[in-house]
């Protein structure tokens, strides 16, 4: 069951606003042409409150590439990366568009604070968690949040094609 939670001032949303305000939440360095994305994360946060990139990379060929191309990036401290979470551009889990990795393990009860660029947030509809990812607060640019239980086959109305922000934790 999921529950909305509509609030224009929570911690989130300053976080959310003022990383939007300092260009965080902007298209990653990788050409307009390039659909799918993976994301090294670590525990650590950064000045704004999610957990910090270590490594990004985009892929025009597949989600696979994209997550090899990140690896390569970061090098050795990079190959026990854990995959948290898959974004889809389609309901029902339908083309993987942007992937998150844990660079030291798994989902526990504090999780992981993420965020996506703007051009991905304008297409998630769907999202699977793994490796105990199993709860989801959703975040778009307004303030609004959704909690989810992982997976979600479709993000809901207020959600689609909005997700500005994730937090993913083991519940």
């Amino acid at each position: 069951m999921r529950r909305y939670i509509r609030t224009a001032l929570t911690s989130m949303a300053v976080l959310a606003t003022a990383a939007a305000g300092t260009g965080v939440a902007v298209t990653p360095a990788h050409a307009a042409a390039d659909k799918y994305c993976a994301v090294i994360v670590s525990k650590e946060r950064d000045a704004d409150g999610y957990s910090k990139v270590l490594s990004e990379r985009c892929s025009t060929v597949s989600a696979a590439d994209a997550h090899q191309k990140s690896k390569a990036v970061g090098g050795a401290a990079m190959m026990a990366d854990t995959l948290l979470l898959q974004e889809y551009e389609h309901a029902n889990y339908d083309t993987a568009i942007y992937n998150f990795y844990g660079a030291y393990g798994p989902c526990d009860s504090e999780g992981y604070s993420l965020r996506n660029y703007v051009t991905v947030a304008g297409r998630v509809s769907s999202m699977r968690g793994y490796n105990n990812c199993t709860q989801a607060m959703l975040g778009d640019p307004a303030g609004n949040y959704v909690y989810h239980s992982l997976p979600n086959a479709y993000v809901g109305d207020l959600m689609n094609d909005n997700v500005l922000t994730v937090r993913i934790w083991r519940g």
